[in-house]
């Protein structure tokens, strides 16, 4: 490893880092394929096909962030910034090139990263790079056809597949995060999510640096991390996500009724959760690998970004039809859900690192304030205790993802405005004050509109606009209109 320039600290802390990254990172968003890149890391440490010194520097600097309460990282915490700011002065070399499969993959993970940090103009721009890269390769585009000339090799054929729904989940999720409408578009044409290479499949997963340290200590072993496919019911929750986002959030037209196509949206989300193999089904009382928890999360998000458009409209006086009382049911459900699943992270592997998890935690939040606002007295006790839930696991998300500062003030202002007399901290326990947090974007660049302020988005059922409405639409971390 030394031969490509790192600094020169003992060998066990650079595998702990590569061994963070496939046991964290890589079974949900299987960025890197772990066999090329380590081959090639053998084979030529200046740089190859699928490895560079680029990309290495990306992946430990994306790795740091996650292990740096560790033991293992005491007197090398400065190795984060090290290794970020490496990554970025090495991708102008990178950039005189020619685009390469290594070279996509480093900038989807310093998009991570910057993402992480809060740096959204960063975040959003290495991740465009990334796409223009991958298109500049073929990659959107199925080479099966060109493996029997020779030209793609079995090997180049999972790179490309695997690369391709990696790009196609992250511009999902930064789209969701950044409320902007996605780049990739899925076609006939694509790769299929056909993995040929299982072997993670069954491979034992560690979850090195977990809370409870049973876990790696031997109290887990054998556990399968299913790997292959967390990440293919990924994708197809990716796909799922696309067509919910350009329907509703990307999408200036109101709708008064819930139409055929709002009714196949809904049970395709409610479909992604009950078709998953019993295998990836996460409990919020049962150990599970944190990748498929997240996963769980991520489907019950999906499902409230379907059917919250067409929940009851705030305000006392409104009769609800029985399709929008089955969609805040469906909403109410999947809110709950995703609290007991993030408690089951923090129980388990300690406080979240995951912005993902931060996203759900924030849309079940919306849920329980839409309840709440709605004047439903039968639930709305137990929406603000499930409330007060969210806020205080929102709140430890933020001390590792600092962008989600503007999301949890945007949240903040709605409470203070529901219940002007319950202070923040009545029922959280370790309650974080977000001003504490770097800021997502500037402040002076983040429209968060007074209590009351109307604004100029298109609002469920055309009721009159409010912030809640504008929670609704805008971006987690941006907390700007979805555009």
């Amino acid at each position: 490893m030394y031969s490509v320039n790192l600094p020169e600290v003992p060998h066990d802390l650079y595998k702990y880092l590569l061994d963070s990254h496939w046991t964290w990172i890589q079974p949900l968003y299987n960025m890197v394929y772990r066999p090329a890149f380590v081959r090639d890391m053998g084979d030529n440490p200046e740089g190859g096909q699928y490895f560079s010194p680029f990309l290495l520097h990306a992946i430990l600097a994306h790795s740091t962030r996650f292990c740096r309460d560790q033991p293992a990282m005491a007197g090398y915490e400065g190795f984060s910034d090290y290794f970020w700011r490496k990554a970025r002065t090495m991708l102008v070399e990178e950039l005189d090139k020619a685009s390469t499969v290594a070279t996509v993959q480093g900038l989807l993970l310093l998009s991570a990263i910057e993402n992480s940090r809060g740096n959204v103009s960063q975040s959003w721009t290495y991740s465009g790079m990334a796409f223009r890269m991958l298109q500049d390769l073929g990659i959107h585009l199925d080479g099966a056809s060109q493996a029997s000339d020779g030209r793609f090799s079995e090997e180049d054929l999972e790179v490309r597949r695997r690369l391709w729904w990696s790009a196609f989940l992250w511009d999902k999720m930064i789209s969701i995060y950044f409320g902007r409408t996605p780049t990739l578009q899925d076609s006939p044409l694509a790769p299929p999510t056909i993995l040929v290479d299982d072997s993670t499949e069954s491979e034992p997963w560690i979850p090195i640096g977990a809370a409870d340290t049973s876990l790696t200590l031997g109290g887990v072993p054998g556990v399968p991390g299913h790997g292959v496919s967390c990440f293919v019911a990924a994708c197809r929750m990716a796909e799922v996500l696309h067509r919910v986002l350009m329907r509703h959030y990307c999408d200036s037209t109101a709708r008064a009724v819930v139409e055929r196509q709002d009714r196949d949206l809904m049970r395709d989300t409610i479909a992604l959760l009950e078709d998953l193999a019993p295998h990836l089904r996460a409990r919020p009382d049962a150990f599970a690998p944190h990748h498929i928890i997240v996963l769980n999360c991520l489907i019950h998000a999906v499902i409230v970004l379907a059917h919250r458009p067409f929940c009851p409209a705030p305000g006392p006086g409104h009769s609800p039809s029985p399709a929008t009382c089955s969609a805040m049911k469906a909403c109410m459900a999947s809110a709950r859900a995703i609290n007991g699943l993030a408690e089951n992270i923090r129980r388990t592997y300690g406080v979240c690192k995951f912005a993902a998890v931060g996203y759900s935690l924030w849309t079940a939040a919306t849920v329980f304030v839409l309840d709440i606002k709605s004047s439903r007295p039968a639930t709305a006790t137990d929406s603000m205790s499930q409330l007060d839930v969210s806020r205080e696991l929102l709140n430890g998300v933020a001390q590792f993802c600092p962008g989600i500062r503007q999301a949890i003030i945007a949240l903040d202002n709605q409470i203070d405005h529901l219940l002007p007399d319950r202070t923040r901290s009545d029922n959280v326990s370790g309650f974080v004050d977000p001003s504490a947090f770097l800021p997502a974007v500037p402040q002076s660049q983040v429209p968060v509109a007074p209590v009351g302020e109307a604004s100029n988005l298109v609002t469920d059922f055309g009721q009159a606009p409010d912030l809640l409405s504008e929670l609704f639409h805008s971006g987690f971390l941006t907390q700007t209109p979805f555009q």
